[in-house]
């Protein structure tokens, strides 16, 4: 293991968790959700995506979940996670970015989540930039094994190449949370051969255009062949908090806007009670984010 990795109500100076991301780019905390959230949180996020969401790399997905599913305000402002970025940041330093989404089963490719697909979120030489510090917080809400949780390159946040850094399989386990840079090289379950066609199908389908969602018979077959196979719902959730300052506001402003073309238009706007619960736990919404 080449990444820090450690229990939340465990022993670690600050310092140390804040060298692991600049340096590393990557750290697991163990323990922060308590067993029971993790409980809630795969009904209300199964109940969600079995009913809405966007059918995507075989799997179904919600963008923009801190408007479009409002039960799940608890974790955003998670008093663990809050104190774990106050740690990183700085007790008054954390800015909520807007960006959240939810996952079910979907499959993946080495990518980052700077934007560099489509057109970049940031601006300048942002991979040589120290204060560009936008980290992402992934919980998958069951245990994983090496084939189904993240895999990152170690140290890949400072070079625009996928390619680059060495290749890491995080350890997770129901609770855990994995704190990443956006930037940094990342792929979740990378899909078999029979996966690899069905993604070749709805490529297809779809003229190339990847924000169109997978047809309903793609998604069907996956769905047949996942449970033909007894593989378990893979569940998780991503969002992002940064520092105040310029990398932060290009990133929320960026991402939001894809986020919303994604979720058809459903708007931005943190809903009142998120932005109730996220000022009392002293953190800071990106100020473009009108209230709902």
């Amino acid at each position: 293991m080449s990444y820090l990795s450690f229990d939340f109500n465990g022993d670690i100076d600050d310092s140390a968790i804040r060298k692991a991301l600049q340096e590393d780019g990557v750290l697991v905390v163990k323990n922060a959700i308590a067993s029971s959230d993790v409980d809630l949180l795969r009904k209300i996020v199964l109940n969600h995506l079995n009913q809405f969401g966007e059918r995507l790399m075989l799997g179904k997905t919600q963008p923009n979940a801190a408007v479009a599913v409002k039960d799940m305000e608890f974790l955003f402002a998670n008093k663990n996670i809050i104190d774990i970025y106050k740690r990183i940041l700085g007790p008054n330093a954390v800015v909520f970015t807007g960006h959240s989404d939810i996952h079910k089963n979907l499959i993946s490719g080495w990518h980052k989540d700077s934007g560099e697909s489509v057109g970049g979120y940031f601006e300048g030489d942002y991979f040589a930039a120290d204060d560009c510090t936008v980290y992402k917080v992934a919980t998958y809400l069951q245990d994983t094994n090496f084939g189904d949780g993240l895999t990152v390159r170690i140290g890949s946040h400072r070079s625009k190449s996928l390619s680059e850094g060495k290749e890491v399989k995080l350890n997770l386990d129901r609770g855990d949370i994995v704190i990443f840079d956006v930037r940094i090289s990342h792929v979740g379950r990378i899909p078999n051969t029979i996966e690899r066609l069905l993604k070749n199908c709805s490529r297809l389908a779809n003229f190339g255009n990847r924000n169109r969602q997978d047809p309903r018979l793609v998604s069907w077959m996956a769905e047949k062949i996942s449970r033909i196979v007894g593989r378990n719902d893979r569940l998780s959730v991503f969002f992002t908090f940064g520092p105040p300052n310029k990398f932060t506001y290009d990133f929320s402003q960026n991402n939001m806007k894809r986020q919303n073309e994604q979720a058809k238009g459903s708007g931005s706007a943190i809903p009142k009670t998120l932005r109730d619960r996220l000022e009392l736990a002293g953190v800071a919404i990106y100020s473009p984010c009108p209230e709902n």
